[in-house]
């Protein structure tokens, strides 16, 4: 399996679009461009759970804990 980016995935999807954000929505009817709007000026330290609250969605844990630990990994790397 590969991650695409919303480009990637729009263009995949047959879309012509150039701002893809735009056109890819959450559950709550959001898009993803409108959520980044919304969190941008989020303290960082506020950040894990107004995602949470601007999305609709809860974060699966499991999969944001395995992201985190590649994160660290990747940073450790370069340290």
């Amino acid at each position: 399996m590969k991650a695409l980016n919303a480009y990637e995935f729009e263009r995949h999807a047959g879309a012509k679009s150039k701002h893809p954000n735009s056109h890819i929505f959450f559950e709550n009817g959001k898009s993803v461009y409108a959520v980044v709007q919304e969190l941008k000026n989020i303290p960082q330290e506020m950040l894990f759970d107004a995602i949470q609250t601007v999305t609709g969605a809860t974060i699966n844990q499991r999969n944001f804990r395995t992201w985190k630990g590649k994160e660290f990994s990747v940073f450790s790397l370069h340290a």
